[in-house]
């Protein structure tokens, strides 16, 4: 954990104060597709290292993924009732995102902090404000 905390002081040094997670938060918000040379590029204009700041851009992927209610291991005791549930509930959350992977990651977080019952309130919510 220190290590970690060292490296991104040692990334708000380079980069004049700037906070780099926003910056990269806000770079791959606004680009449909990322390349190595965006990455690179961009590191340059902050003044950081370019494997450095790959390295910061894997931290956070994997805090993301590693972070969360499941805790990686699926939907737990929970498991998964109802195949048109599940379905839905992975068509809710692409709206966050374009990788189906990363859907149902969000669906078994959000499962296995409140159930199923998340989905079956918040599908009937969505039927309520179209209505």
């Amino acid at each position: 954990m220190k290590t970690e905390l060292r490296k991104i002081a040692k990334l708000l040094v380079a980069a004049g104060g700037k906070d780099i997670d926003a910056e990269i938060v806000d770079f791959f918000s606004k680009k449909e597709s990322v390349n190595d040379n965006d990455i690179h590029a961009l590191a340059e204009k902050l003044g950081l290292d370019p494997h450095e700041f790959e390295g910061r851009i894997y931290g956070i992927l994997s805090g993301f993924l590693h972070q969360g209610k499941s805790k990686g291991n699926g939907f737990g005791s929970h498991g998964i009732p109802d195949k048109d549930l599940f379905d839905k509930a992975v068509e809710i959350e692409m709206e966050h995102t374009t990788i189906p992977s990363l859907a149902k990651k969000i669906v078994s977080d959000h499962v296995a902090e409140a159930g199923w019952g998340y989905y079956t309130a918040l599908i009937e919510m969505e039927k309520k404000l179209k209505a």
